[in-house]
């Protein structure tokens, strides 16, 4: 798999929801694809899988186990949130770039 593909269909996918649906889903699709997909699908890069299979099981790992990891982050450590999820994120694209090299 290049790394470049998997980027690719979700700038392809959010193409087709702007067209379809309007800016406003565009952005909440963008907003999906930036706080749950790309950490996965970064870290998933050093798996030997399709570009397709990658996104398919980093989407289902960002509906799963993304959404877990912030709500025990909020009522264990961070009592705020958003300062929970922004942290979560920011560890797991962390952990995804260290992982990509």
């Amino acid at each position: 798999m290049k790394p470049h593909e998997p980027i690719a269909a979700i700038i392809a996918c959010l193409a087709g929801t702007f067209l379809m649906l309007g800016p406003a889903s565009a952005v909440a699709t963008a907003a999906f694809a930036i706080m749950l997909v790309i950490p996965s699908v970064l870290i998933l890069a050093k798996a030997k899988l399709e570009a397709e299979e990658t996104l398919i099981i980093g989407a289902l790992i960002g509906l799963g186990i993304i959404p877990l990891m912030i709500y025990y982050a909020n009522m264990l450590l961070i009592p705020s949130f958003r300062l929970a999820s922004v942290i979560v994120v920011l560890l797991l694209l962390a952990a995804g770039l260290l992982l990509k090299n």
